[in-house]
């Protein structure tokens, strides 16, 4: 599952899935606004098939909290 979430976050930003640490911080260290996070979420929720609250949105800043999210909640 963290592959593929580094893989969607890969293909969206344009980076390399190389550049992506499991505890990056998806907008601070690489960059995405917050045009690219309601994206990234949109893409997750689809991906996995699941609904995160806007409240729950704001923690899922890096890979591992979002796998861990999904994980909880699929």
């Amino acid at each position: 599952m963290k592959n593929q979430v580094k893989e969607i976050i890969s293909n969206h930003l344009g980076i390399s899935i190389d550049e992506i640490d499991d505890n990056c911080d998806i907008f601070e260290t690489l960059g995405a606004d917050s045009l690219d996070g309601v994206d990234l979420l949109m893409s997750f929720e689809d991906h996995f098939d699941i609904s995160v609250p806007d409240e729950d949105a704001v923690e899922l800043r890096t890979v591992n909290k979002i796998v861990n999210y999904i994980e909880e909640n699929k």
